[in-house]
């Protein structure tokens, strides 16, 4: 789902009751959160109002704006939280990627088509049909030493190599090799290393994105599972506190793409107590502590 920057997205969700499955509105207003890519901490709180006359349906008005801390080529998740009937369900409404305004949103579009004489329709596909129809004059020159003629030959100044010439249909020449030079690098397990050391010329925020990254904790099910409670004797730590104000967003199973709070944590048992689910996780299921 790509949105422009500077556009408005509605997203509609609906309440139910736990228990029953029937349509139920909220107990309070429910509260929906933007979080950008892998950050943990929401950006914005985009309004939520109930639907008039439906019981249990909402819509969240999200302003995808640059005031708003939207920024072209990023990622974004919409997360909403409601509690129905004492119990806190939290639901992923959308994920989206902002892109930017295409040209008749960033120019006066009739203006420019006035000018250049084109007929009333899109822009983009106006200035396209008319550069179809342009061709290069016969005796246009490419370059001070290249003539563009049936027979053309490459310059004195162009040769690709001692041995090669470019044959009449722009075949590569049978003796041509690439240089060393241009050779690739050489793989480490299959694939091409790569270190990324900025991010649009910053460092900082590549370091940042490293160290961000590396507070994820992926886990699996290993032990007895409840609607509140799961086991996974991967959780080494020692201390109780240690995932406190964290949460689960599980990644595979029933539960995949579900966010739930972490209530406690037993390192004794290796056991996350988190807010009540509709159903309990699965052995093997994977998730991610964020």
């Amino acid at each position: 789902m790509s949105v422009k920057i500077e556009g408005t997205i509605i997203l509609d969700f609906t309440t139910k009751n736990p228990l029953s499955q029937v349509a139920q509105n909220a107990d309070v207003l429910p509260v929906a959160s933007v979080f950008e890519n892998i950050t943990v901490i929401a950006m914005n709180s985009p309004a939520v109002a109930l639907r008039t006359g439906l019981t249990g349906v909402y819509f969240a008005t999200v302003n995808c704006t640059a005031v708003n801390g939207f920024e072209v080529g990023k990622t974004y998740n919409v997360v909403v939280s409601a509690t129905v009937g004492g119990i806190t369900q939290n639901k992923v409404l959308a994920t989206f990627v902002v892109g930017a305004k295409a040209l008749d949103d960033v120019v006066d579009a009739a203006g420019v088509r006035t000018a250049v004489g084109l007929a009333t329709a899109n822009l983009d596909t106006q200035l396209l049909a008319t550069a179809k129809d342009a061709t290069v004059a016969l005796n246009s020159t490419v370059a001070k030493d290249a003539t563009v003629a049936k027979d053309a030959t490459v310059a004195k100044d162009l040769t690709v190599s001692k041995d090669a010439t470019v044959a009449k249909d722009l075949t590569v020449a049978k003796d041509v090799t690439v240089a060393k030079a241009s050779q690739l690098p050489v793989l480490v397990s299959g694939r091409v290393p790569a270190d990324v050391t900025a991010l649009a010329g910053d460092s900082v925020a590549a370091t940042n994105l490293m160290r961000s990254a590396s507070s994820i904790h992926v886990g699996s099910v290993t032990g007895a599972t409840t609607t509140t409670s799961l086991i996974d004797s991967g959780l080494t730590q020692s201390n109780a506190a240690h995932w406190d104000n964290r949460g689960i967003i599980f990644l595979t199973g029933v539960l995949a793409k579900k966010y739930v709070d972490i209530l406690a944590f037993d390192p004794a048992t290796d056991k996350l107590t988190f807010v009540a689910l509709f159903v309990a996780p699965s052995i093997s299921d994977i998730y991610v502590i964020i």
